[in-house]
């Protein structure tokens, strides 16, 4: 038989090396973490990567020692680049050592490079960037977000949505979309909307073509034919038939003829609500609000843009 005293002095031990086992599990796993950032060296030289995967595992695990932080950055920093990070070590009054902050180590590294911007530099770079008519709406922002999202908070309210609008003004269809959507939304918004409608062009840009290959094909066909039935003899009833389309096309009979036109593809021989290109944008479109509704619509008119 156990005494109390006993119980409670293995109860008190199973809790110990439970403990053990899960902050060895926690160190396991944050030595993993670590070792998946990548390394800055001469040849590598991505330090906003670098930056926020850094950072990424810092709030993970909670880590405010700044001493901690800034050997966890020597780890991760090789070449000539180290002796910049030396630099930054100094004394204070009392001589204690002062460490740098993630965000000077970054700033830092971003002047060694030569990778450092200005902030109005930045801004000027946005107001001035431009799409081709042929370029993926898609890639462009993602190019544009990580620009806009190198800047303060306050910098980046010198960012509107004309000035997006300025630069995708190539892409007709998604300025369009965009300035429909009105003056009030986010840049968020103003993004995805560009993006949805550049993804429909695209998609009905390709079933054209397929289309038009199968037309082609049909004409070489038709003009085959034409060459076998060339040697028929003109008869009474091919006269009159000529006679009948010649009438057809005078002006005097134009009003009776009037071809539908489509104003959402600009199309001849259908009307908008049965345009193949409208209701598929209009599917595409319910989509996209259902996948916003499901996670969640965040504001970012003055947050980093996630993408």
């Amino acid at each position: 038989m156990f005494s109390i005293k006993e119980f409670f002095s293995q109860l008190e031990n199973r809790i110990k090396v439970k403990n053990m086992t899960e902050e060895l599990i926690k160190n396991q796993n944050k030595l993993m973490q670590f070792q998946c950032i990548q390394v800055l060296s001469d040849s590598n030289k991505d330090v906003d990567a670098w930056y926020n995967q850094m950072k990424a595992w810092i709030t993970l695990y909670q880590i405010t020692d700044e001493k901690e932080i800034f050997n966890n950055c020597k780890f991760k920093v090789i070449g000539k680049s180290i002796h910049c990070l030396n630099a930054l070590v100094t004394k204070d009054v009392d001589n204690n050592i002062v460490y740098p902050s993630l965000e000077e180590i970054r700033d830092a590294l971003l002047e060694f490079h030569d990778l450092y911007m200005d902030p109005e530099d930045i801004i000027d770079k946005l107001k001035n960037m431009a799409i081709s008519t042929r370029g993926n709406i898609k890639e462009f922002n993602k190019e544009y977000k990580e620009l806009y999202n190198k800047l303060d908070e306050d910098d980046r309210r010198c960012i509107s949505v004309s000035d997006y609008l300025k630069s995708i003004f190539n892409k007709k269809e998604a300025w369009k979309g965009v300035k429909l959507a009105g003056k009030r939304i986010s840049l968020a918004k103003a993004f995805s909307t560009a993006e949805l409608i550049d993804e429909v062009e695209n998609e009905c840009g390709k079933r054209t073509s397929n289309s038009n290959g199968n037309s082609s094909y049909n004409q070489k066909f038709n003009s085959h034919n034409n060459k076998i039935f060339n040697n028929k003899p003109v008869t009474h009833e091919s006269r009159d038939n000529k006679f009948k389309n010649n009438n057809l096309n005078n002006d005097g009979n134009k009003g009776k003829y009037r071809v539908q036109m489509c104003y959402f593809c600009n199309e001849e021989g259908h009307k908008k609500y049965n345009c193949p290109k409208f209701n598929h944008f209009e599917y595409l479109k319910y989509q996209r609000i259902l996948n916003e509704e499901s996670s969640g619509s965040a504001n970012v008119s003055n947050e980093r843009l996630n993408y």
